[in-house]
């Protein structure tokens, strides 16, 4: 069973309009993304930046895009494992990013995805259509946390799957308040229906880190492994998935999940709403300078 990170320059499929409207299909090389699929229809996706640590930035949002699309019209693809290269899943939002960085696909792709609400706008800081996209994603979708997990890094990985597999070592932080934000993806609504209203609020106001044995109390991931073990365990279920019936687990995630999209879309128009209110205040800017300098010292360093 290999469990290697894919190569750079993995090869999906993305969508655009042509001059009479009809849909047009052209092969899209992945940057901060690898990809592949095995014999068994699984997915294996990693967040493919491990020099940063994996973190949200402009391309990387457009990739998840396209990459949960193209995964969803597949028809190879029954089930998909995400995590992270390297030691950590996610470091959250990048902000060492030049402001004005533009994604590496043409306004022809932008466009179409952005007209059918699959895609990366300015004013969308809580993710609102990368959520959606993934609580309509028809598939089973795995998470396998393998290293730290911050922010919007946190909630991508505790709120948008079916199930959530967390290595021992794994460390999650929100670090919003901290920011002089609010919280995103959803997590104002979520976290306190998963978690409870005090626990939620412990996480998401102090901004400590926390661990994989919090993250298992709550009922926020399905299973502790060490940390040789998550990938394969993992790719085991995914596999067993992949097997299923594919018409009855997609009907069955949109009874499951249907139910709470409504307040799940609600949830992500509220803080939009509330993020952008605070973006631009001199509390965020000292924040972001504040929090930048003593993640430098907080940082914990699992070995993985």
């Amino acid at each position: 069973m290999a469990t290697s990170t894919p190569g750079y320059g993995s090869q999906i499929s993305v969508w655009h309009e042509d001059e009479n409207g009809q849909e047009v299909a052209e092969s899209y090389t992945l940057r901060d993304i690898a990809y592949s699929v095995d014999p068994h229809g699984v997915a294996l996706v990693y967040l493919n930046i491990p020099g940063k640590l994996n973190p949200l930035r402009q391309n990387l949002f457009w990739e998840l895009h396209f990459i949960v699309e193209h995964m969803a019209r597949d028809n190879a693809v029954k089930a998909v494992v995400w995590t992270g290269a390297g030691r950590a899943f996610c470091a959250g939002y990048d902000f060492s990013e030049d402001v004005t960085a533009k994604p590496k696909v043409s306004q022809a792709v932008q466009d179409y995805y952005v007209k059918h609400n699959k895609g990366s706008v300015k004013d969308d800081i809580a993710c609102k259509y990368l959520v959606l996209q993934m609580w309509d994603f028809p598939k089973p979708s795995i998470c396998a946390v393998n290293g730290i997990a911050v922010g919007g890094g946190a909630n991508f990985a505790l709120n948008c799957h079916d199930m959530v597999y967390v290595a021992k070592e794994a460390r999650f932080k929100y670090p919003f308040i901290q920011l002089g934000i609010v919280p995103e993806l959803a997590s104002t609504l979520l976290l306190p229906k998963i978690c409870g209203m005090a626990r939620a609020k412990e996480m998401l106001f102090l901004g400590d880190w926390f661990g994989a044995e919090t993250v298992e109390r709550c009922g926020l991931v399905n299973k502790v492994c060490v940390q040789e073990e998550l990938l394969p365990c993992a790719l085991e279920t995914a596999r067993k998935l992949a097997g299923s019936n594919p018409t009855a687990l997609r009907l069955s995630k949109q009874l499951i999940n249907g139910r709470m999209r409504d307040e799940v879309e609600a949830a992500l128009d509220k803080e939009n709403e509330y993020i952008l209110q605070a973006w631009g205040s001199e509390e965020f800017r000292k924040g972001m300078q504040a929090y930048k300098e003593n993640l430098k010292k907080s940082e914990p360093r699992p070995k993985i």
